[in-house]
């Protein structure tokens, strides 16, 4: 079991798990080896009658079936979470943004979170004297500095090419799904020091 590792082992206990609900027997021994497959032998006594059962299994497909379950059930517990309203906003299916490449900087990931940099969140942990932006006296939010702040002229050009592949406002989910690029050209463009 030392060199199995922990996903070896989490398989060892998941299969324990199988064959005790599956048969009503006592089994004797369960080896479980892996390197480039997993062998799993299984020695069970049912009624003083032995039974072995020889399994073999790819490494690829299990890590695969695993991954799979895992990404299955992070979506489930994403889908009833009560946070992160803004990242569920532009990241409401967890198997399309891990198929995503992208470049992180702290102006994209105060973007993306809401947390951090924005008038807003600092104002909420007494770190200014007031939340409004600059620009006006809205607070200055994620979405205020994305729709409306007019202190940044990168925002219109971001504006304009969303207009021309489709409609203004965009949503934040088509912002990370269709504008990617120009998202992301935006958020590092923010000088939130001058804001």
């Amino acid at each position: 079991m030392a060199d199995e590792g922990k996903l070896g082992y989490m398989f060892r206990l998941t299969l324990e798990a199988i064959i005790r609900s599956t048969y009503p027997y006592q089994y004797t021994h369960l080896y479980i080896h892996m390197y480039k497959h997993i062998y799993i032998y299984v020695c069970a006594c049912v009624y003083t009658t032995y039974i072995y059962i020889y399994i073999y299994i790819p490494t690829s497909t299990f890590y695969s079936e695993i991954k799979e379950v895992v990404i299955q059930k992070w979506q489930k517990d994403w889908d009833k979470c009560t946070k992160a309203a803004i990242t569920k906003e532009l990241f409401p299916n967890v198997r399309e943004r891990l198929k995503m490449k992208i470049g992180l900087n702290p102006n994209f990931t105060a973007m993306v979170t809401g947390h951090g940099r924005t008038r807003a969140y600092r104002y909420r942990f007494n770190l200014i004297d007031k939340a409004a932006c600059p620009c006006n006296n809205e607070d200055q939010t994620v979405d205020q500095l994305i729709h409306q702040c007019t202190l940044l002229h990168i925002n219109r050009q971001l504006k304009a090419n969303v207009q021309r592949a489709g409609n203004w406002p965009a949503t934040n989910q088509e912002l990370i799904t269709k504008h990617l690029k120009s998202f992301l050209t935006f958020t590092k463009s923010i000088n939130f020091d001058e804001l």
